[in-house]
């Protein structure tokens, strides 16, 4: 009969530290939750405030052709372009290619 040889210290997984997830995250809950939370918000924000809802609408549309005009012209320039994204620090809406 032979042995194998298979050393005693793999790991296992049972040592590994669990994923860490955001302060809003563990508060929270889940991401669904947050975005709930944040539309919940913006609502109420146009019903109440209309020229605050209309002030928001435009800064995140202004970032998002800013970010977009930085996206096309780095494709058109010939650059190999993988990502897309919106969002400071966590991401808040991306797409992947390549």
């Amino acid at each position: 009969m032979t042995t194998s040889s298979i050393p005693n210290d793999i790991d296992q997984g049972d040592s590994a530290e669990p994923p860490r997830s955001s302060l809003l995250e563990r508060i929270f809950g889940n991401q669904f939750v947050l975005l709930g939370l944040l539309l919940t918000l913006l609502g109420w924000v146009a019903f109440t405030r209309i020229w605050l809802f209309v002030l928001i609408v435009a800064i995140v549309a202004s970032v998002f052709l800013h970010e977009m005009g930085h996206f096309l012209m780095a494709k058109r320039n010939g650059m190999k372009v993988t990502e897309f994204f919106i969002g400071f620090g966590p991401r808040v809406w991306s797409f992947r290619r390549g």
